[in-house]
């Protein structure tokens, strides 16, 4: 295989250290209370998907379908599950075994940490997502092209990544090697890898199944309506149909046969920093309609309009609801007697910032919403709760009339979670968000630029686990020889690489890998 040019040495640090959540933490938007910022989303799950907010071992939570993901967060999927997760101009694929973090979440960049199991990633052709990199315990992996990838990595650590389609640069200590289109690179466990370069084989099942999820990208009809930064609009189509409203705009209509169905109200209001209080959809589609565009009641039905596809980029929002509340019987300021209620925006309506406290009130207090009178009410004590039932609901129509002049919250709710569902941001814990995961392998990344008036957040201390390596001991990839002992199985042994396409093009031939011990 080619051998690149060896870098010079330059002091090297710990992998973990690169992903700093002070570097995520602030980049939020201008303007936008601290939330507005890159999510992914948990679009599909099946088996036992655990999630872990925070830097806390024991906070491991049961997974959700549309539960955000943000910097700090981790994924473990035990045998038998699966799950897909979305974010800006990707989808990960996970098998039964995965273990995934995402140390970095920023408009800039963003990246993974692999440590266990199989992950494919099919990477999109979006303008603007930004850069995109993997890393396992002996590589980091910069995804350079749209494209399908896959990783495996051992419980020892040995790696290997495959190129169907796109182009990728492995880097490792003072090297880095460029995988192109129908390539696969495998790498023994540390402390010494070694590594070889391989055409595709065969596809396995998990190829396979990864294919058939893939499928619903191919032609995605709501894609025409929506903003491409939006994600899960590929479930707009399997849930939902399109129709033209009198104003000449596109409307979506979710298929519900229930004549009390409206937005908001299968589901739950859940606690997450940085957002607080967000909406958590029970509805297989329920992530673009709650947190982009506005809902309208067009010829007697609910219908979702989301923003245009020719407006800048839209921000994930918390819910796109207003809230109202009052004390016991409707009368009074809210308190922890009395109730919350919350109803779906109308288009051009403001939305009130409830995750951010202000000192007075704001907006204007005469503005006629137009679904007010629709508002949901749930008891104080339930509402904190985190979930709630239909039966949860308030149904007496005495205490619904009162309810109607309960005042609409213009600053922050005044509503706290119950302790034990509150997540620990990784800044407020002191470690940073890759802290106990099983690597300590030192890299060269390089970082991504800060765009021009935000300011370059400096390193977080490198964690006492994981110390510095010098450049002088640290490993560096070296061409896998004929004698490299075979005792331990590397983690591609027993799996079946899929066959490049026909005609795959390359923009320029590769020469044929030599054995020999070669250093980079």
């Amino acid at each position: 295989m080619s051998v690149r040019r060896r870098f010079a040495s330059v002091p090297l640090l710990v992998l973990f250290a690169l992903f700093s959540p002070a570097e995520a933490s602030s980049d939020s938007r201008p303007g936008d209370g601290g939330v507005r910022r890159p999510v992914a989303r948990l679009a599909w799950l099946e088996g036992d998907v655990a999630v872990a907010r925070g830097d806390a071992a024991e906070g491991w939570q049961p997974g959700a379908v549309n539960d955000p993901l943000t910097t700090g967060d981790r994924l473990r999927i035990a045998g038998g599950g699966r799950a897909d997760v979305q974010l800006r101009g990707a989808v990960f694929f996970l098998a039964p075994g995965t273990e995934l973090a995402f140390p970095d979440l920023s408009w800039a960049s963003r990246s993974a940490v692999l440590t266990a199991g199989t992950v494919s990633v099919r990477v999109f052709d979006v303008p603007g997502a930004g850069p995109l990199e993997v890393v396992t315990p002996a590589l980091s992996v910069a995804l350079e092209l749209p494209g399908d990838y896959r990783f495996d990595v051992s419980g020892a650590g040995g790696t290997a990544v495959s190129v169907r389609r796109g182009r990728a640069r492995a880097a490792a200590a003072e090297g880095n090697v460029s995988l192109g289109w129908g390539e696969r690179m495998r790498v023994t466990d540390p402390p010494r890898p070694e590594y070889d370069v391989v055409a595709l084989g065969r596809g396995d099942a998990w190829d396979r199944r990864v294919d058939q999820r893939s499928a619903r990208f191919r032609l995605v009809r709501s894609a025409a309506h929506v903003h491409a930064d939006v994600l899960g609009i590929d479930d707009l189509d399997a849930w939902g149909d399109w129709e033209e409203t009198s104003e000449r705009r596109w409307a979506w209509f979710p298929r519900e046969s229930r004549a009390d169905w409206m937005p908001y109200r299968s589901g739950r209001f859940v606690w997450r920093v940085p957002w607080g209080w967000i909406w958590l959809s029970d509805e297989p589609w329920g992530w673009a309609p709650y947190h982009h565009g506005r809902w309208a009641i067009v010829r007697s039905r609910w219908a979702w309009l989301p923003d245009e596809p020719k407006d800048p980029g839209p921000s994930f929002l918390p819910a796109v609801v207003t809230f109202v509340g009052a004390g016991p019987g409707g009368v009074g300021p809210l308190g922890p007697d009395g109730y919350v209620g919350w109803f779906p925006l109308a288009p051009g309506e403001p939305l009130q910032p409830w995750w951010v406290r202000v000192e007075g009130p704001t907006g204007d207090s005469s503005f006629r919403y137009l679904h007010r009178d629709r508002a949901l009410y749930l008891p104080h004590a339930i509402f904190a709760r985190g979930r709630f039932g239909e039966s949860d609901l308030v149904h007496d129509a005495a205490l619904l009339r009162d309810l109607r002049n309960a005042p609409v919250v213009r600053s922050g709710l005044p509503v706290d979670p119950e302790r034990e569902r509150v997540r620990t941001p990784p800044e407020a814990s002191g470690a940073p968000a890759s802290a106990g995961l099983r690597s300590a392998l030192p890299i060269r990344r390089t970082k991504t630029p800060a765009p021009a008036g935000r300011a370059t957040p400096s390193p977080a201390p490198t964690p006492a686990r994981a110390a510095p390596v010098p450049p002088s001991r640290s490993p560096r990839l070296t061409p896998r020889t004929p004698e490299a002992s075979p005792a331990a199985a590397p983690p591609w042994a027993s799996v079946p690489t899929p066959a490049p396409s026909a005609g795959a093009a390359r923009s320029a031939p590769r020469p044929t890998p030599q054995p020999g011990p070669r250093r980079m």
